[in-house]
């Protein structure tokens, strides 16, 4: 199998994602863009009739399922209990909301597309179909990844992160004190463009990669790593991509023949995540692959 063979269905499926989360942050920005004209000012404390209309998005917004959130439970929570609400904490809180939202679809899109490539993936190694299914999938999201987060810790910290940099960035563009309501202002195309990068995109030439192909990667290994076990393998082979943006565990490793007993996500199973020499993290888009070592006899 040649790496283009290896990534060829997982790409189209993460291509698919890509396409999903533009579409969602151009609903985002139309969010945002509705919230502004709603709320002139940042200072001040709102009107009743503000407050009675905010009482109610709070009562619509505990209906919704969105991915679990600290941060925003314990928001939620406080808000509630106040009787008066300054216009800034207001925007804040349903700014927040907004990122959750967004990134929750994007997060359900991701598991529907990743349960699909695992399985794929699977059934390319081992001939059979694989019984995980989306709810497996949704317990793999809880689960912590070599990097030391789980799949749905970094969607949600980025998120709260992201609603953090927009609020900074509404306050820098028009100030306390002024009205607002252009969300296609310098400030606020680019806290959107940071927060659509930080999550697909993936180049080697800059030594970073996407949230959302981090997960799909780390799906990919887990696959590889079951389908060795029931194909009752021995041996598997790492394939490194080897050009002048390889690193230097991964360049260590390539063509490498190891244990099957050894395999360890992250340290010698693709995506590269750690250097095992120097304990030290790799955040870069691995695109290695492995070749797993089966006797005919040994399948199952």
């Amino acid at each position: 199998m040649t790496r283009n063979q290896y990534w060829k269905y997982p790409d189209q499926k993460q291509s698919q994602l890509d396409k999903y989360t533009s579409i969602e942050f151009m609903r985002l920005q139309n969010r945002i863009q509705a919230l502004l004209d709603r709320f002139k000012k940042l200072d001040g404390i709102m009107s009743f009739r503000e407050l009675y209309r905010f009482k109610d998005d709070i009562r619509n917004i505990e209906k919704l399922s969105l991915m679990p959130s600290k941060e925003f439970d314990l928001m939620l929570r406080d808000i509630k209990r106040r009787k008066l609400i300054r216009r800034a904490d207001a925007i804040y809180f349903l700014l927040m909301f907004e990122y959750i939202n967004a990134y929750s679809n994007i997060r359900k899109k991701s598991i529907e597309l990743n349960t699909e490539i695992y399985r794929q993936k699977y059934e390319e190694f081992t001939g059979s179909e694989s019984e995980d299914t989306i709810d497996d999938m949704i317990l793999l999201y809880t689960s912590v990844l070599p990097i030391g987060v789980s799949p749905d810790n970094m969607i949600c910290t980025e998120a709260i992160f992201r609603t953090d940099q927009m609020f900074k960035a509404i306050r820098a563009q028009r100030g306390a004190d002024e009205n607002f309501n252009n969300s296609n202002s310098p400030a606020i195309e680019i806290a959107l463009a940071r927060a659509k990068n930080a999550l697909i995109v993936k180049s080697q030439a800059i030594g970073y990669h996407g949230i959302l192909d981090v997960i799909m990667t780390s799906v990919i290994g887990y696959a590889i790593i079951n389908a060795a076990y029931k194909l009752n393998a021995r041996k598997y082979t790492f394939m490194a991509v080897l050009d002048e943006r390889t690193t230097d565990i991964c360049r260590h490793l390539d063509s490498e023949i190891m244990n099957v007993s050894d395999m360890r996500l992250g340290w010698n199973v693709p995506p590269i995540s750690w250097d095992y020499r120097t304990n030290e993290p790799i955040p870069h888009p691995c695109r290695s692959w492995i070749v797993l070592k089966v006797k005919e006899k040994d399948k199952v």
